[in-house]
C-alpha cells in the first residue's frame, strides 16, 4: 500500500509540525550523507528550525565546503561577456575576437569612431 499524498502546505500544529520537521531533516540529512559516500561528492546541508536552531551536515569541513561555494559563486559572476565554442581555441579565432572587442571598447569610449555608420 503506498503512501498518499500530501498538500504542501503549512502544518496548522505546532506539535505535528515539529515532529514533521524532526523527521524529515533526519530524512534530507542521511540523503546528504548517501550522496557523498555513493558518488564521492563534496556536500553541505544546513537546516534551521522555526525556532532558529541550526542542524547541519558536512562529508567533510563545512568551512571548506563553503569557501568552495563563494569562489565558485565569484567565478561564476565574472564570466567573460562573449561565449565561444571549444572549436574557436585556435590563436588565429582568439585573436580576431580580441581585436573585436577592443575595437567595441575604443568605440564605446568615443575613439576611432569614422568606421561606424549613422545607426
Amino acid at each position: 500500500m503506498g503512501r498518499g499524498k500530501i498538500e504542501m502546505k503549512r502544518i496548522e500544529s505546532a506539535t505535528c509540525r515539529q515532529v514533521t520537521f524532526s523527521k524529515r531533516r533526519s530524512r534530507l540529512l542521511k540523503k546528504a550523507h548517501e550522496l557523498s559516500v555513493l558518488c564521492d561528492a563534496q556536500v553541505a546541508a544546513v537546516t534551521f528550525s522555526s525556532t532558529g536552531k541550526p542542524f547541519h551536515y558536512a562529508s567533510s569541513s563545512m568551512k571548506e565546503i563553503l569557501a568552495r561555494y563563494e569562489k565558485y559563486s565569484v567565478d561564476v559572476q565574472m564570466k567573460p561577456i562573449f561565449h565561444h565554442d571549444l572549436e574557436s581555441h585556435q590563436p588565429e579565432k582568439l585573436k580576431e575576437q580580441l581585436d573585436q572587442c577592443n575595437q567595441r571598447i575604443r568605440h564605446m569610449l568615443g575613439e576611432d569612431l569614422s568606421a561606424l555608420n549613422l545607426n
